[in-house]
């Protein structure tokens, strides 16, 4: 078989080996060595003269020796100072055949000459040979122009002619390098100037393009944006997960198949021990937890072949928080990011947009973190019952005539030992009505009726009973007190941090209002004998009524939710460059009204003395029930850009701001409204 190389013209430059090579050495004779002490012109010599003895001056650089004009480069001919110029030699590797192509390749001391055989410039039915050039070679069959080398093709005998005919060589190609066909298969050479093999598979050719060697170099992404590895990325391509808002939750986590979240990538490079999650510029629903060991490196541009550019992507997550790192030791970072936290609905609750908890060694560089707005708190849910009214008190029975003499009324059942004082105002309430006290009757000298009863305490003092007056009417009791107002709950102020979140202090209830005292009962009417033979009956006291229950206190508002930029628990941050900012603090929610105190029972009058007898006193009305407290309102949701709590630590660089939103105002009360929210920078 013979050599042929496809795409060859005669005399050009071509890499495909063939098996017929014919190769020289600079010190075996086939090239004159070079005289470097000699000066070009020898005495006795022209060397300047052209064949017909016409002087020619070379256009080369100005010389005095052929030292100067050496180049170095054995494979270019040897330079030689020419009347006062360099003038190139000839090529050491020409061998005057039209169809080889010459190739020389220099070595440190000397250089080789290849005459790769080009079939394809010879007529039809030739062939290179490398001693004669083209000539027929007639054959009879195929086997007779075979020469055993696969990469200039198969040659084949023409079946009329009788001649050998050319074969199509094979073609190797790889891309941006150097490849020659060797032995019938296509061996990688080199890497075309300006192009690099780093994945070490000479298969796919030379796959990246750089300035210089980026081969075992590092590239953490930095705020250069620079590919300082020229693997198309700013980072390190190997070491790293690329996420994108358009890729797929089945994504393998490559540059043409990332992951759709965050979250996705920073399980995968953590499984597999990679540094680096690289985030396109887009959309992510979703909370983010980070790792250990695990960067995330936002403000890539999948559109553009990740180019980086600084765009951030946005995060939002929910209310409890949209960047979350939890029992981290060996720390974690976040860049060219935007954290945003839902705002929160349900009465009360806070809006927290970063949440670290025993996170140790995390940054945040160049990112915006936006709390939501917390809610309001909300109103007492009720308002203080109203308290019972006190039972109303018995009047007195009437005084009558009780004689058996013939002449009198005759014997009549004896009136009532008391009458009732009236009821409390609720069960287990002991502020009934005093009792009203019983009259009396006499045959002989004055006598007086019983007392009346004293009412019942309540939480203040009962009315005492009426004295009795010897033949004389019965002493009125004395009015139950009226029970003190509840206690005003108390006013909801600021918020502390409960488990992972914020909580506002919301109104205190406010107390129960007094019950207020029994009215104290009438004394029974006293009765006289001064003549005649009947004995009279005094009228009956009338009870006390009993006191009024004091009215409910009312719940207190709610406290409105905090906008709470960061969050640390236990954890230690560095910030770098971060724009913090929070939304509104919720309202704080209205106490609500203490219930209005129960009235008092009335009391009722004593009986009418008969004839000899006297009246008896009156029973007085119970006190009222104090009016319940009012609850306190609700504190207003805070507005802070970091709270620490559990001796966390924040270190903020001199670029790092901070907005705090609107707070809350307290809640109102007609006791203690709430505390309106405070703004600032770090708790």
């Amino acid at each position: 078989m013979l050599a042929l190389c496809a795409g060859c013209a005669a005399g050009a430059d071509d890499d495909n080996v063939v098996d017929v090579r014919e190769t020289s050495d600079a010190g075996d004779g086939d090239a004159p060595p070079a005289d470097l002490g000699e000066t070009a012109d020898e005495p006795g010599i022209d060397a300047d003269a052209d064949a017909d003895g016409t002087d020619v001056v070379p256009d080369g650089p100005p010389c005095t020796t052929t030292t100067e004009c050496d180049d170095y480069d054995p494979c270019n001919g040897l330079e030689t100072c020419v009347a006062g110029h360099c003038a190139a030699g000839p090529l050491p590797c020409d061998d005057g055949i039209a169809c080889t192509t010459d190739a020389c390749t220099a070595t440190a001391t000397s250089y080789t000459c290849e005459h790769i055989l080009v079939h394809t410039a010879c007529p039809e039915f030739e062939l290179c040979r490398p001693d004669v050039g083209c000539i027929e070679i007639p054959c009879a069959t195929s086997e007779d122009c075979d020469n055993g080398n696969d990469c200039d093709g198969r040659e084949t005998c023409h079946p009329t002619v009788g001649l050998c005919m050319a074969g199509l060589p094979m073609i190797c190609e790889l891309p941006h390098a150097r490849s020659r066909c060797v032995a019938g298969e296509c061996v990688f050479i080199e890497c075309l100037p300006g192009w690099w093999n780093i994945d070490g598979d000479t298969s796919n050719g030379c796959e990246v393009a750089c300035d210089h060697d980026p081969r075992g170099m590092t590239d953490e992404p930095d705020d250069g944006f620079q590919d300082q590895n020229c693997d198309g990325i700013d980072g390190t391509v190997a070491d790293g997960v690329f996420v994108a808002d358009d890729g797929s939750a089945f994504g393998t986590g490559t540059r043409d198949d990332p992951f759709n979240s965050i979250n996705a990538g920073i399980r995968a490079a953590r499984a597999a021990g990679l540094r680096f999650v690289y985030v396109s510029a887009g959309n992510y629903l979703e909370a983010v937890s980070l790792a250990d060991g695990v960067q995330v490196h936002g403000g890539y541009l999948r559109r553009s072949g990740w180019t980086r550019d600084g765009t951030l992507a946005v995060v939002r997550g929910p209310r409890t928080g949209a960047l979350l790192a939890d029992s981290l030791t060996t720390g974690a970072l976040v860049e060219y990011l935007r954290i945003e936290s839902a705002d929160a609905l349900v009465p009360g609750q806070s809006s927290h947009a970063v949440v670290f908890s025993s996170a140790r060694g995390t940054r945040i560089r160049r990112s915006e973190i936006v709390a939501g707005n917390g809610a309001a708190g909300a109103p007492g849910l009720n308002a203080g019952a109203a308290g019972a009214n006190g039972g109303n008190g018995v009047s007195g029975p009437a005084g009558y005539e009780d004689d058996s003499y013939f002449y009198c009324a005759g014997n009549t059942p004896d009136p009532p030992a008391y009458q009732e004082g009236g009821t409390a105002c609720a069960p287990g309430v002991s502020n009934a009505g005093g009792n009203g006290g019983r009259a009396c009757k006499t045959n002989s000298g004055p006598c007086a009726g019983q007392p009346g009863g004293t009412g019942g305490p309540g939480d203040v003092t009962g009315g005492t009973g009426g004295v009795p007056v010897a033949g004389g009417v019965g002493g009125n009791g004395a009015p139950g007190a009226p029970g003190a107002a509840g206690t005003p709950g108390a006013a909801g102020s600021s918020g502390s941090v409960v488990g992972r979140e914020w909580i506002t202090n919301g109104g205190g209830p406010g107390g129960r209002g007094q019950h207020g005292g029994g009215g104290g009962g009438g004394a029974g009417g006293g009765s006289n004998h001064s003549s005649g033979t009947c004995n009279d009956w005094g009228g009956g006291g009338g009870s006390g009524g009993g006191g009024g229950c004091g009215g409910g206190g009312g719940d207190g508002g709610g406290g409105g939710g905090a906008s709470i930029g960061i969050l640390l628990i236990a954890s230690e941050l560095t910030a770098e460059a971060v724009n913090i900012a929070t939304g509104r603090g919720g309202d704080g929610g209205a106490g609500r009204d203490g219930g209005r105190g129960g009235l008092g029972g009335y009391g009722r009058p004593g009986g009418p003395g008969y004839d000899e007898g006297r009246s008896g006193g009156a029973g007085a009305d119970g006190g009222s029930g104090g009016d319940g407290g009012a609850g306190g309102g609700g504190a207003g949701g805070d507005c802070w850009c970091v709270v620490r709590h559990m001796g966390s630590t924040y270190s903020p660089d001199a670029a790092t701001r901070c907005r705090p939103g609107i707070p809350g105002l307290g809640g109102s009360s007609r006791g203690n409204p709430g505390a309106n929210g405070i703004a600032g920078e770090v708790f």
